[in-house]
């Protein structure tokens, strides 16, 4: 049996699949959370989760980005493959979420 969901953990996942499902792209994942502070397994999975639903409303990633993605993605440093991954990524994000230690939230345009 898994152990519940904190709260904080909880609205960051949230926020990242809201970001999913508003905007072709995450929202700049690596300020949202820090590439040091996510597991590299669920981003990794999340990630293709996102590439496969890109492509299936018409809107995959340019074929350059999808090998960059996939050579981060095979790094043997979690902390280096999720901030590469990040960085193609950041290409395709029109918002970055915040999220404060007392869990506020805002957004801003993507730089």
């Amino acid at each position: 049996m898994t152990e519940p969901t904190s709260r904080r953990s909880f609205l960051r996942t949230s926020a990242v699949g809201v970001t999913v499902l508003a905007v072709p792209g995450l929202a700049r994942a690596e300020f949202l959370l820090g590439p040091e502070t996510v597991e590299r397994q669920p981003f990794a999975a999340h990630v293709r989760r996102l590439v496969a639903a890109l492509g299936q409303v018409g809107a995959p990633l340019r074929v350059d980005d999808q090998r960059a993605l996939d050579s981060a993605l095979s790094l043997a440093d979690d902390a280096a493959a999720i901030a590469g991954a990040t960085r193609v990524l950041d290409a395709y994000s029109l918002l970055t979420l915040e999220i404060n230690p007392e869990g506020r939230v805002s957004v801003v345009a993507a730089k």
